[in-house]
């Protein structure tokens, strides 16, 4: 099992612009980095849904999911269908893996673009506009293309 947990009602924009909310990955029982972890999501989520989709294209066998709070990663080895994550905290002395799974990357699509249509939805509805956001409708756009037919049932057209 692999979700990417958002939580609608926590995001806001401060002042200087930037977007903020509670999003963590959850895989089987163990939530990374932590339940509830407030991070930049548009920013985030833009740059996962990016590598999401090179990662399905082709054109990398390799990536990582950064946060931008916190010395915290995923690193992803895609094999086939699969791709096999290990949720690291960097330390000086170098990394600490935290957590190891292995999921179906049409899961880990589907995830990403659901996390992706929450965001949005919530940016559209307080209307709020930012180059950060159309970066994340692009990256949207493009790990949707890239997945094809297996994320038809649930993408939303309007976004």
């Amino acid at each position: 099992m692999f979700a990417v947990e958002i939580d609608q009602e926590s995001i806001e924009k401060s002042a200087n612009g930037s977007i903020t909310g509670s999003i963590w990955l959850q895989m089987d029982d163990a939530a990374f980095p932590e339940q509830g972890w407030n991070d930049f999501v548009v920013v985030i989520l833009g740059w996962w849904t990016n590598e999401a989709a090179a990662l399905i294209a082709g054109t990398k066998t390799r990536g990582e999911l950064m946060f931008m709070d916190g010395p915290l990663s995923v690193a992803i080895s895609a094999e086939g269908e699969r791709w096999k994550l290990e949720c690291n905290r960097r330390q000086r002395s170098g990394r600490t893996l935290e957590h190891r799974a292995t999921v179906e990357v049409s899961d880990v699509a589907a995830a990403l673009v659901r996390a992706a249509d929450t965001v949005l939805q919530r940016c559209e509805k307080e209307r709020w506009k930012s180059s950060d956001i159309e970066e994340l409708q692009r990256g949207r756009a493009a790990l949707a293309h890239a997945a094809g037919a297996n994320l038809k049932s649930f993408v939303d057209p309007r976004l």
